[in-house]
């Protein structure tokens, strides 16, 4: 930090103290050519720091279908996390289970996003539909409260920063609070 004092010399790297890169982590790069590879042209990437559950499913499974996505990017959030949050190796684990039992044979692709939660709310919402874009992702889900903290930011913030903002080269998927129906017998947004 502003300091007077600088360094040179050779730069060597020691392969070794460089963590082992995991299955699930992909470069931009890898990602597009993966969705290339599968044929892939709408794609759509969901960014979540949590384990799956049936609100997630709802997501995933609406925003593929309604959209005619060719395949779904499923990008946790892997990177540190506060106490109390599920293990990265936890989430991954429990999405490839979901992926492998429920989703069509080749239309999800799991890939590990090492960052960290900000808590953000709708910068956050804006800046990992940028990340996403960047992986190869046409459209993004932005779930009602997307990681904001508890009620700080208004439900429809993330919504109204992307409407102020405009068009994006990645499309967003706005959603609002899904729950469970008794009297539809299913997840909805709202009641039929």
């Amino acid at each position: 930090r502003g300091s007077n004092r600088f360094l040179g010399g050779t730069v060597d790297l020691l392969s070794e103290s460089m963590p082992k890169k995991q299955p699930h982590e992909f470069t931009p790069a890898q990602a597009r050519h993966i969705f290339e590879s599968r044929r892939w042209q709408k794609v759509v990437g969901f960014h979540t720091r949590n384990v799956p559950h049936r609100a997630h499913e709802y997501l995933q499974f609406t925003a593929l279908n309604d959209n005619r996505c060719d395949g779904m990017f499923i990008h946790p959030v892997i990177g540190s996390k506060k106490s109390g949050d599920f293990s990265g190796d936890i989430i991954l684990k429990s999405y490839q289970l979901l992926i492998d039992q429920f989703y069509a044979s080749g239309r999800a692709l799991l890939g590990g996003f090492v960052t960290y939660s900000r808590y953000a709310g709708p910068r956050e919402a804006v800046f990992t539909a940028i990340c996403r874009q960047n992986f190869g992702c046409s459209h993004f889900i932005v779930g009602r409260d997307h990681t904001g903290v508890g009620d700080f930011y208004h439900p429809d913030a993330s919504k109204r920063l992307f409407d102020e903002i405009g068009d994006m080269l990645v499309q967003p998927l706005f959603f609002d609070e899904v729950y469970y129906c008794e009297a539809c017998g299913v997840h909805v947004e709202r009641c039929q």
